[in-house]
């Protein structure tokens, strides 16, 4: 189990992201997570790439931590980044 020096390190060196609960993010004004998921299906649709299924999938699911996942393995880490930035 990764201990909170191990998180602070991953965080930093960029191989880790943190998803805090959808409260925190609301109040700050900030999209929850399903419309979080909406923007970033729109983004990922703007450009299609083989494997867009596997997003649109997720999201009528209402998987969106998988939808993520698929998004970073068809787009990239860095596209994921900009988006959430």
């Amino acid at each position: 189990m990764a201990t909170v020096s191990d998180l602070i390190r991953y965080v930093s060196q960029g191989t880790t992201i943190i998803w805090v609960g959808a409260g925190a993010s609301v109040s700050a004004g900030l999209p929850d997570h399903r419309a979080l998921a909406i923007k970033y299906l729109a983004h990922c649709s703007a450009h299609r790439k083989p494997g867009f299924s596997n997003l649109e999938r997720a999201y009528r699911n209402q998987n969106y931590p998988e939808l993520f996942l698929h998004g970073e393995n068809i787009y990239g880490r860095d596209d994921l980044i900009a988006f959430l930035r």
